[in-house]
């Protein structure tokens, strides 16, 4: 067998790879890296009507990257008992895990721009009642363990 696509491997990019490309596009993402977890929080702006939102992002190679909204806190409609598309109440759903990421992909350009959709579809959902970004919504994952988000935030300068 001579496929010349056996010869390449998939690329993994590292923790500080990940996070310098999540610098260029989030500049104020402060992060720090330790025992093989990136941890930081930044904050985005998904379109200029929206919100400035504060996010926490976790990532360690292997596992699927998690969000949490900080500020301003992600809150229900008055006249609906759930945020669509959210693990938890902070926690949104930008992809489904294991069919959309992968260690091969990079944060800045997939879940980065994936959570500035979702806080758009949020605000407009907020404002109509009615989710408009599709998508599925899976369980929660059997990896989701990561329950004190907020605890380790002064860790991060």
């Amino acid at each position: 067998m001579n496929s010349s696509a056996a010869k390449f491997r998939k690329r993994i990019y590292g923790l500080p790879e990940q996070a310098a490309r999540v610098c260029l596009v989030c500049p104020d993402f402060k992060y720090s890296i330790r025992n093989g977890e990136l941890v930081g929080t930044g904050s985005m702006q998904p379109t200029p009507t929206c919100c400035c939102y504060r996010f926490r992002l976790r990532y360690r190679i292997g596992k699927n990257p998690k969000l949490w909204i900080l500020d301003p806190a992600l809150r229900c409609r008055d006249d609906q008992s759930n945020i669509p598309h959210t693990y938890r109440q902070d926690e949104p759903c930008v992809f489904r895990p294991g069919v959309d990421w992968s260690d091969e992909k990079i944060l800045a350009s997939t879940v980065i721009p994936w959570l500035a959709m979702w806080l758009m579809y949020y605000e407009f959902w907020h404002a109509t009642g009615e989710w408009l970004g599709g998508g599925e919504h899976p369980e929660v994952p059997t990896d989701s363990n990561e329950t004190d988000h907020q605890s380790d935030e002064e860790e991060i300068s």
